[in-house]
């Protein structure tokens, strides 16, 4: 039992080191770094069993492959992040999908749409403040105008985010 205890921690430990390192390159446009960290992270993310883990990794999977035009495998990959954010009901888990599902609509050309569930997620209450934080960085990235333009998203996130695994293929 404490090998397995042992060998968990080392997995974990190295997911996590992964995943920063993910995040690190793609904040520096390093795409194909931060897909081979991930893919790598994901992997020992998933021998570990950490869920949650997985969940960000492929909703960043997602958003490497918006990048390259990937998408087709952007869709699956953002879908199968936001079923586990969903299967877990973590809150700290679903601010990631919305930023995926932003970019996504965003490379398929409905920004209209991608403005709506980005201020959204700013103004989602549930969501934890640092993942609104994180959404409104993204916003002043756009440069966009005033969030309040009067459009509401007419559904909760739960139901969004449900959507967003079972419209995958649309």
């Amino acid at each position: 039992v404490t090998v397995s205890v042992q060998l968990r921690k080392q997995f974990s430990t190295r997911a996590f080191a992964l995943a920063n390192l993910t995040e690190l390159a793609m904040k520096a446009g390093d795409n194909a770094r931060a897909r081979l960290h991930a893919e790598r992270a994901l992997d020992v993310a998933s021998t570990a069993g950490i869920r949650g883990l997985a969940s960000w990794l492929e909703v960043q999977l997602a958003r490497l492959a918006i990048r390259r035009g990937d998408l087709d495998a952007a869709r699956s990959r953002l879908a199968n992040g936001t079923n586990l954010a969903l299967t877990l009901d973590a809150v700290t888990l679903k601010a990631a999908p919305l930023l995926g599902f932003v970019e996504l609509l965003e490379a398929m050309g409905e920004h209209a749409c991608a403005r709506l569930v980005l201020a959204f997620g700013i103004e989602e209450s549930s969501l934890p403040v640092p993942n609104r934080d994180e959404l409104r960085q993204a916003w002043q990235a756009r440069d966009l105008a005033s969030r309040d333009d009067g459009r509401r998203m007419p559904i909760p996130l739960d139901e969004l985010l449900h959507r967003i695994v079972i419209e995958a293929g649309l």
